[in-house]
């Protein structure tokens, strides 16, 4: 990025919301995202929890997720082809072992996702590497 030139989207903003309600016991909701290109390339959201914890009462409680992209991982933002978003019954990294005692009913509803182009303002004649 060059000061002077026109800003361009650099990076891709993925924010995840909704309410989720726990209807016996406590437990942790395992949630996974990540962005596709058209070639394939894929890039997970690493500052999505590996889980949430949802309290064992009866009510909504809300919930946000969100995570910052570089669109050179991906090849620009005109080729992201797909948002893959998944809800596990248990937390993402154990999702291999199957369910385990962190498991609980729990509801979701109002989910909303938005992605958003984000460009870095000028930086005064210099490069700047995000990664």
């Amino acid at each position: 990025i060059r000061a002077g030139q026109a800003l361009a989207a650099t990076q891709v903003a993925v924010e995840i919301t909704g309410l989720a309600r726990a209807n016996q016991k406590s437990g942790r909701l395992g949630v996974a995202a990540a962005l596709t290109s058209a070639s394939g390339l894929v890039q997970g959201l690493g500052q999505v929890p590996d889980a949430l914890m949802i309290a064992p009462k009866n009510t909504w409680q809300p919930f946000r997720c969100s995570d910052v992209v570089p669109l050179a991982r991906l090849g620009g933002l005109d080729k992201i082809d797909k948002l893959s978003l998944s809800f596990l019954p248990c937390p993402r990294l154990e999702s291999s072992y199957g369910a385990g005692k962190q498991c609980a009913d729990i509801d979701l509803k109002d989910l909303k996702v938005t992605v958003r182009a984000l460009t870095l303002t000028d930086i005064g004649g210099r490069d700047l590497n995000v990664y």
